[in-house]
Parts: C-alpha cells; sequence; structure tokens
C-alpha cells in the first residue's frame, strides 16, 4: 500500500495533467486569448468510479473532458461578458474572472438604473 507521500505525488501528478489538458483546450479556443496571464481558475465537476467495471473507465473519461469543456467554456463566456460591458475590464490581469462578471454585472444593473430614472 503506498503511503501518504506516494499517494499525494499521484493526486499531484493527476491534478498536473488536467491543468495541462486545461491549458491546451484554452489555447485552442478562438477566445483562449482573453485567458492569457490571468490565472483563473476554474470549477470542474468530476465523478469517479470506485470500482471499475465493464466501461466506467471510459464513461468516467467522457463524462470528465464534458465537465472539463464545459467549465473551460463557462471561464471564456463569462470573460467575454465582462469584456463586452467594459472594455477596460478586458485589459485588467489583475481580476479574477469572478470579479469581472460581478463588475460587469453591477455595470448593467447602474446602467439600468439610470436609464429608468
Amino acid at each position: 500500500m503506498p503511503d501518504a507521500a506516494d499517494r499525494d505525488e499521484r493526486i499531484q501528478q493527476a491534478l498536473q495533467l488536467l491543468i495541462d489538458e486545461v491549458r491546451e483546450r484554452i489555447d485552442r479556443h478562438p477566445l483562449g486569448h482573453l485567458v492569457a496571464g490571468r490565472g483563473g481558475q476554474i470549477d470542474l465537476r468530476l465523478t469517479l468510479p470506485t470500482a471499475l467495471r465493464d466501461g466506467q473507465l471510459g464513461r468516467a473519461g467522457r463524462d470528465a473532458a464534458e465537465s472539463l469543456q464545459e467549465a473551460v467554456q463557462d471561464l471564456l463566456h463569462l470573460l467575454l461578458l465582462a469584456g463586452e460591458a467594459d472594455p477596460s475590464i478586458k485589459e485588467s490581469g489583475g481580476l479574477t474572472p469572478l470579479d469581472m462578471a460581478r463588475s460587469a454585472k453591477k455595470d448593467a444593473v447602474v446602467a439600468a438604473l439610470t436609464k429608468a430614472k
């Protein structure tokens, strides 16, 4: 049985592979330039089988790939929406995607309230 350090190392290796895949998908995406240098995060949902039976690993892999693609899409769309709401946000490398989305939403609410007056 592997010791705690070996288990941690395996988890870190698996995470590094996922991070590498995320970077590659972002780099291949037409909007990937919006993420460049930001160091944002994505929320990834993984469902892992506790025992491998017929087809479970393949199904888990397909589900993970789909979840990863959705998370990358969500991140890129948040960045796109934030940039469209306020072009200066797109230029700000210090903001996280969530910060940008919040700022864009706040600006949209202020604009709507201003128009209502």
